[in-house]
């Protein structure tokens, strides 16, 4: 047998009721909400990154720019010769602290005289003549840097046997020329850098040799400090690496110098962006939840005020069959040939269906009202059936129809002001789309009371029975279903199950499931 589950009954359970808001904005559907949200979810995910990138990038043009300062004290140091001192032998007590004033300082030459004084600790030592190697390429280098009318000249790497391995400058110093000699990591050079940072610096001066352009050993040195960019996020990790072209030019061809971070220093920029992830992250989850739950709330308004509508439209199809009754009462009393006592009963019949309207009428509004509270439930038991075969019966004779009813023994709570109009509706469908005898069957099953309300007519085709849930397309006659449709709506605000089942010709039955 065909049979068609339009909603299923569910336990009573306290509802939540926002009044926050009123209903008021029917433009987006929930669906077109859950789009917005996905995509305003996506779009912002880029916002995090593109926060922590541009802290990222201002933390480390700040350290860059306090690097840069650092290597051009460093360079400044380096290019300035030593105020000049007269000596003749080389180990006077003035020359050894002279020389603690430049720990790089390598040898002095005076070229007109062809003097080459070579540093040994704290003395100079006077060099050979034509078989010391050194001296002669001293020698040399002081006439080409006087030659060049230059206070600083570097020699070339070609003439310099250890150009991979140091750096040589020559200073003009009033008749002699001081050549320092820069060796990395070499204790002299430790020293030397010692008097511009120590061990609390957040970087470390050095030259290194990569290539013999000093951009390209900038280059090398970023792309094996950093991590690869991301085509959708910026880079969100602190280069703390820089090469620095302007100071490798006192250092001459092929090194480059650059300042690097400490460890102290690269896991505290750690700790910093990690500390940006968690708040741009955190604050998108926020704003991601926020804008959920505001689509959430105007979803539960929209459905609000449509479940409202509904109900008004329920209370009015709910109305037609009292009204019928009660014109039918109205009619009869108008019989100028009923005995006073019978209009007398009559009339006061009239009345009491007038005050059920009433009720109806009240409970309905109150159904609607935003400060609604939730439905009284009462008891309803087999009289309430009882009444409303003796309410109903009189418009079924009016039809040739029969009206039975089949009630067990029970007492279960249920809305009363809202059992009742849903009831008229079934029977009211009963009696213009059925045929035959009506029978209305209440009974218990498990925690559930059952009410069947079926007909003996030609029922609904199995094709068509699916449709009983939308407005208009119930059956052949127009506005057949409206009111199916509206007793499902107040089924489901109920918290009632609700089933249509068909055989074809064999009859149509409704069943009514109220949770007991």
């Amino acid at each position: 047998m065909p049979s068609l589950q339009v909603c299923r009954p569910r336990p009573r359970r306290f509802r939540w009721r926002f009044r926050l808001l009123r209903g008021y904005g029917k433009l987006l559907s929930p669906p077109a909400l859950l789009g917005l949200w996905v995509l305003a979810a996506g779009l912002s995910a880029f916002l995090p990154g593109v926060f922590i990138g541009h802290r990222v990038a201002v933390a480390a043009q700040i350290w860059e720019d306090q690097a840069h300062e650092m290597g051009k004290a460093v360079v400044k140091a380096w290019t300035q010769p030593l105020p000049p001192v007269a000596f003749t032998r080389g180990d006077e007590a003035e020359v050894g602290r002279w020389l603690e004033g430049d720990p790089l300082l390598h040898a002095l030459v005076d070229p007109a005289r062809g003097d080459v004084w070579l540093r040994d600790g704290r003395r100079l030592l006077k060099a050979g003549g034509a078989g010391n190697e050194e001296s002669v390429r001293l020698l040399g280098w002081a006439r080409q840097a006087q030659g060049s009318a230059q206070a600083t000249w570097i020699p070339p790497s070609r003439e310099n046997p250890r150009a991979v391995d140091e750096s040589v400058l020559a200073l003009s110093a009033g008749r002699r020329w001081q050549f320092k000699v820069w060796r990395p990591s070499s204790p002299e050079t430790d020293l030397f850098l010692g008097r511009f940072m120590d061990s609390a610096a957040p970087f470390r001066f050095a030259i290194t040799r990569y290539d013999r352009n000093p951009q390209a050993g900038r280059q090398n040195t970023e792309s094996g400090a950093l991590p690869p960019k991301s085509r959708f996020f910026p880079r969100v990790k602190a280069p703390l690496a820089y090469m620095f072209p302007d100071l490798s030019l006192a250092f001459g061809d092929p090194w480059v110098a650059g300042l690097w971070g400490t460890k102290a220093q690269a896991d505290f920029m750690e700790h910093r962006v990690r500390t940006w992830t968690r708040m741009a992250w955190s604050a998108h989850a926020a704003f991601v939840t926020l804008l959920g739950l505001a689509c959430l709330l105007h979803i539960y308004i929209s459905r609000r005020d449509k479940l409202r509508a509904d109900q008004l439209a329920f209370l009015a199809h709910s109305l037609k069959t009292p009204l019928t009754v009660l014109k039918l009462r109205c009619d009869t009393v108008r019989n100028a040939n009923l005995a006073k006592e019978v209009q007398e009963s009559l009339l006061a019949r009239i009345g009491d269906e007038v005050d059920k309207l009433v009720k109806i009428i009240e409970a309905g509004l109150e159904g609607v009202r935003p400060e609604a509270r939730p439905p009284v439930l009462e008891v309803i038991d087999a009289a309430f059936f009882l009444r409303l075969k003796e309410q109903m019966e009189p418009i079924f004779a009016g039809e040739g129809r029969a009206l039975e009813l089949e009630v067990e023994d029970l007492a279960f709570r249920a809305s009363g002001q809202a059992l009742q109009p849903a009831l008229n509706t079934l029977l009211e469908n009963a009696l213009i789309h059925g045929a035959g005898a009506t029978r209305v069957r209440v009974a218990r099953r498990r925690n559930l009371v059952e009410i069947l309300v079926c007909d003996e007519g030609p029922g609904i085709p199995p094709h068509k029975l699916s449709a009983l849930a939308t407005p208009g397309q119930g059956g052949a006659q127009a506005g057949q279903g409206v009111g199916i449709f509206l007793l499902r709506q107040m089924a489901v605000h109920e918290g009632w199950g609700l089933r249509f089942d068909s055989v074809g010709t064999g009859g149509f039955a409704a069943v009514l499931e109220i949770p007991a």
